[in-house]
């Protein structure tokens, strides 16, 4: 019996952690949708002072400086692809950014289909 108590105690401490980390994604994810980036890329590297996140510099049409350390934890594929010169532009509400590379245009979804429905509930 007592083996059984000790079992359904880890089980229900197992299940309690996951869902904390389910809602942490969410929050994540949520403020990723709410992101916005449109510009040329004049930088990228792993932030070392931040657990080696990938951060996009870019400079908007109008000469302003931005940054994300956001699209390129979604989908790798963008900051591998990416490269000084290369057009960025990802609106706010979308999970699709998009790339232009030397007048080629590349469109990348950024989350899986399953996280956007989980995450709405």
């Amino acid at each position: 019996m007592t083996k059984r108590l000790v079992y359904l105690s880890y089980v229900l401490a197992a299940l309690s952690l996951s869902h904390c980390a389910n809602i942490y994604e969410c929050e994540n994810f949520r403020s990723y949708l709410e992101h916005e980036a449109h510009g040329t890329v004049t930088d990228k590297y792993l932030d070392s002072t931040s657990h080696m996140w990938p951060t996009i510099v870019y400079e908007t049409i109008d000469g302003k400086k931005g940054f994300s350390n956001q699209i390129g934890m979604y989908v790798p594929a963008v900051f591998d692809t990416l490269e000084i010169g290369d057009m960025l532009d990802k609106s706010s509400g979308s999970t699709m950014v998009t790339l232009t590379k030397r007048g080629r245009v590349i469109e990348l979804d950024t989350a899986k289909e399953t996280r956007t429905v989980w995450c709405k509930k």
